[in-house]
């Protein structure tokens, strides 16, 4: 089963060079580790939220805000997708990336597989999920 690792950070902290090193190496150790293992199906940083955009679609109109979008703290800073056996499992790497250094947060979840059509009988399903 893939899971998806979400790794939020708060932008406004600045690390030390130091900090910004060790964070480096403990997330190559989970890439390297999981690379081995054969179950990293993904992973990558994300630019600042300040450089993203969001589209939303409000009664028929497509409308584009530039970023940030939540007034959080914390902004989606990166991803993984990990292969991984069961929830257990999971959990395991949610725990090694956030003691990384490199997220405050991190949020998983499995990812689900896309029904094929004619298994679908709710086509609505993908929009409301």
């Amino acid at each position: 089963m893939e899971y998806l690792f979400l790794l939020y950070s708060d932008p406004s902290k600045q690390m030390t060079q130091h900090e910004s090193d060790q964070a480096k190496t403990r997330q190559w150790s989970i890439l390297d580790d999981t690379a081995k293992q054969g179950i990293l199906r993904g992973a990558g940083p994300l630019d600042p939220s300040a450089r993203g955009a969001y589209v939303r679609s409000d009664a028929g109109c497509i409308l584009t805000t530039d970023g940030p979008y939540a007034e959080t703290k914390e902004a989606l800073a990166g991803y993984y997708i990990i292969d991984c056996r069961d929830n257990e499992e999971a959990k395991y790497w949610a725990g090694r990336l956030s003691q990384t250094g490199c997220a405050s947060v991190v949020e998983f979840n499995r990812l689900m597989p896309i029904p094929s059509r004619v298994e679908d009988s709710q086509p609505a399903s993908l929009v409301n999920a």
